[in-house]
């Protein structure tokens, strides 16, 4: 593994740790800070594994997952980042960005940051799947175009 992956990798388990203990001891508010980069990490790792331009914002890296063809047009991505799937993420976004910037309003309660906190957590959870599946059959169609061209 490369000493750039290799580090990256390290900072990802550091972080999902951190996010474990936060869930753990009720730190919600902690929680949804890593949640969010969480995300938005799957989502750059996603968009370079299928050789998307990335944009300087989930909300619009979002939007694109929606209508890209390269999203739209393949298949094998599609069925695993559905327009349903893409949804999730841009409305936990939504609730996590209102809840924070009410912070000081009497309207925010705890168990607002605790619905989304682990509204984060499972979806950060099942979006790191997708990725994951996503980013092996692009390894396995690279190493077949390798090995044909042996």
């Amino acid at each position: 593994m490369a000493e750039k992956n290799y580090l990256k990798y390290e900072l990802y388990k550091q972080n999902k740790a951190k996010l474990s203990k936060a869930m753990n001891n009720e730190f919600y508010f902690e929680a949804l800070l890593i949640e969010y980069a969480i995300i938005e990490d799957r989502i750059d790792s996603l968009f370079r594994t299928v050789g998307c331009k990335l944009s300087n914002s989930l909300c619009r890296n979002l939007n694109k997952m929606r209508s890209n063809p390269i999203f739209t047009n393949n298949k094998f991505v599609r069925d695993r980042i559905t327009i349903a799937f893409v949804e999730e993420p841009h409305e936990w976004r939504i609730a996590r960005n209102e809840t924070v910037h009410a912070l000081f309003k009497a309207t925010t309660t705890d168990t607002d940051f605790e619905k989304i906190a682990k509204d984060g957590n499972d979806l950060q959870k099942l979006l790191d799947n997708k990725v994951k599946s996503i980013k092996a059959h692009y390894e396995r169609l690279e190493k077949k175009k390798e090995n044909a061209k042996q």
